[in-house]
Protein backbone atom coordinates (compact mmCIF):
# COMPACT_ATOMS: atom_id res chain seq x y z
CA UNK A 1 0.00 0.00 0.00
CA UNK A 2 1.40 3.60 -1.04
CA UNK A 3 1.25 6.09 2.02
CA UNK A 4 0.89 9.79 0.37
CA UNK A 5 3.91 11.91 0.98
CA UNK A 6 1.20 14.58 2.58
CA UNK A 7 0.07 11.76 5.27
CA UNK A 8 3.74 11.08 5.96
CA UNK A 9 4.21 14.42 6.19
CA UNK A 10 1.27 15.42 8.50
CA UNK A 11 2.30 12.09 10.57
CA UNK A 12 5.89 13.13 10.73
CA UNK A 13 5.50 16.47 12.29
CA UNK A 14 2.90 14.92 14.46
CA UNK A 15 5.72 13.13 16.38
CA UNK A 16 8.38 15.82 16.36
CA UNK A 17 5.60 18.08 17.76
CA UNK A 18 5.13 15.47 20.74
CA UNK A 19 8.75 15.39 20.71
CA UNK A 20 9.36 18.84 20.96
CA UNK A 21 6.33 19.69 23.24
CA UNK A 22 8.01 17.49 26.12
CA UNK A 23 11.35 18.80 25.64
CA UNK A 24 10.21 22.36 26.07
CA UNK A 25 7.39 21.34 28.76
CA UNK A 26 4.53 22.65 26.97
CA UNK A 27 2.66 19.69 28.11
CA UNK A 28 -0.82 21.60 26.71
CA UNK A 29 0.53 21.45 23.29
CA UNK A 30 0.18 17.68 23.94
CA UNK A 31 -3.71 18.10 23.49
CA UNK A 32 -2.68 18.71 19.59
CA UNK A 33 -1.13 15.59 19.31
CA UNK A 34 -2.93 12.80 21.43
CA UNK A 35 -6.70 12.04 20.88
CA UNK A 36 -8.65 13.02 24.13
CA UNK A 37 -9.24 9.03 24.80
CA UNK A 38 -5.66 8.73 23.96
CA UNK A 39 -3.64 5.37 25.73
CA UNK A 40 0.10 6.10 26.44
CA UNK A 41 2.63 3.72 27.35
CA UNK A 42 6.32 5.14 28.08
CA UNK A 43 9.64 3.55 27.54
CA UNK A 44 9.70 2.89 31.44
CA UNK A 45 6.18 0.79 31.64
CA UNK A 46 3.71 3.94 33.11
CA UNK A 47 0.86 3.72 31.27
CA UNK A 48 -1.72 6.71 30.91
CA UNK A 49 -5.32 6.54 29.48
CA UNK A 50 -6.61 10.26 28.47
CA UNK A 51 -5.12 13.50 27.51
CA UNK A 52 -5.50 14.69 31.42
CA UNK A 53 -3.27 11.67 32.58
CA UNK A 54 -1.09 11.82 29.69
CA UNK A 55 -0.43 15.70 30.66
CA UNK A 56 -0.36 15.00 34.29
CA UNK A 57 2.20 12.36 33.70
CA UNK A 58 4.69 14.43 31.84
CA UNK A 59 4.66 17.35 34.47
CA UNK A 60 5.21 14.72 37.34
CA UNK A 61 8.24 12.94 35.13
CA UNK A 62 9.65 16.69 34.04
CA UNK A 63 9.39 17.62 37.29
CA UNK A 64 12.42 14.78 38.29
CA UNK A 65 14.33 14.92 35.58
CA UNK A 66 15.81 17.15 32.95
CA UNK A 67 15.94 16.42 29.38
CA UNK A 68 19.24 16.68 27.41
CA UNK A 69 18.21 15.62 23.77
CA UNK A 70 15.26 13.86 22.18
CA UNK A 71 15.42 13.81 18.47
CA UNK A 72 14.35 11.55 15.64
CA UNK A 73 16.68 9.40 14.00
CA UNK A 74 13.96 7.42 11.33
CA UNK A 75 10.21 7.17 10.76
CA UNK A 76 8.37 3.69 9.01
CA UNK A 77 4.80 4.57 7.79
CA UNK A 78 3.53 0.74 8.01
CA UNK A 79 -0.61 2.17 7.09
CA UNK A 80 -1.92 5.67 7.29
CA UNK A 81 -2.63 4.95 10.55
CA UNK A 82 0.52 2.93 11.88
CA UNK A 83 4.15 5.01 12.36
CA UNK A 84 6.86 3.71 13.73
CA UNK A 85 9.55 6.09 14.57
CA UNK A 86 13.07 5.26 16.70
CA UNK A 87 14.56 8.43 18.57
CA UNK A 88 17.48 9.09 20.54
CA UNK A 89 16.53 9.85 24.23
CA UNK A 90 18.97 11.69 26.27
CA UNK A 91 18.15 13.18 30.08
CA UNK A 92 19.66 13.18 33.37
CA UNK A 93 17.70 11.84 37.20
CA UNK A 94 19.19 12.77 40.15
CA UNK A 95 22.51 13.58 38.75
CA UNK A 96 22.98 10.23 36.81
CA UNK A 97 22.69 10.20 32.98
CA UNK A 98 21.41 8.12 30.53
CA UNK A 99 21.35 7.57 26.84
CA UNK A 100 19.28 4.80 25.10
CA UNK A 101 17.31 4.44 21.52
CA UNK A 102 13.75 4.03 21.61
CA UNK A 103 11.15 2.72 19.42
CA UNK A 104 7.46 4.37 19.61
CA UNK A 105 4.78 2.81 17.64
CA UNK A 106 1.77 5.02 17.43
CA UNK A 107 -1.46 4.19 15.98
CA UNK A 108 -3.57 7.87 14.59
CA UNK A 109 -6.95 8.90 14.49
CA UNK A 110 -8.63 9.65 11.49
CA UNK A 111 -8.47 13.04 12.20
CA UNK A 112 -4.21 13.02 12.56
CA UNK A 113 -4.13 12.81 16.17
CA UNK A 114 -2.29 9.86 18.24
CA UNK A 115 -5.07 7.42 19.98
CA UNK A 116 -2.26 5.01 21.29
CA UNK A 117 0.90 5.71 21.67
CA UNK A 118 3.65 2.22 22.93
CA UNK A 119 7.37 3.31 23.14
CA UNK A 120 9.61 0.38 23.54
CA UNK A 121 13.22 0.78 25.09
CA UNK A 122 16.49 -0.15 24.15
CA UNK A 123 19.35 -1.37 25.66
CA UNK A 124 22.09 1.91 26.03
CA UNK A 125 24.56 1.62 23.18
CA UNK A 126 28.00 0.49 24.67
CA UNK A 127 30.39 -0.06 22.16
CA UNK A 128 30.15 -0.72 18.09
CA UNK A 129 30.58 -4.48 17.75
CA UNK A 130 33.88 -5.79 16.03
CA UNK A 131 34.18 -9.58 15.42
CA UNK A 132 37.92 -9.31 17.06
CA UNK A 133 36.13 -8.39 20.01
CA UNK A 134 34.25 -11.83 20.67
CA UNK A 135 37.82 -13.39 20.16
CA UNK A 136 39.23 -11.81 23.24
CA UNK A 137 38.55 -13.66 26.63
CA UNK A 138 38.85 -11.06 28.94
CA UNK A 139 35.79 -9.78 26.99
CA UNK A 140 32.39 -10.64 28.51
Amino acid sequence: MMIPDELKEERSKCFEKYLDSVYHRDFEALRDVFDKDAIYIDSFGAGSKGIDEILEWFGIWSERNTLKYWGINMFHFSTGHTVCAEWEFDYDHCGKSERFLVLGMAIFNDEGKIRRLVEYRAAPYRCRYHPQMWRNKDWP
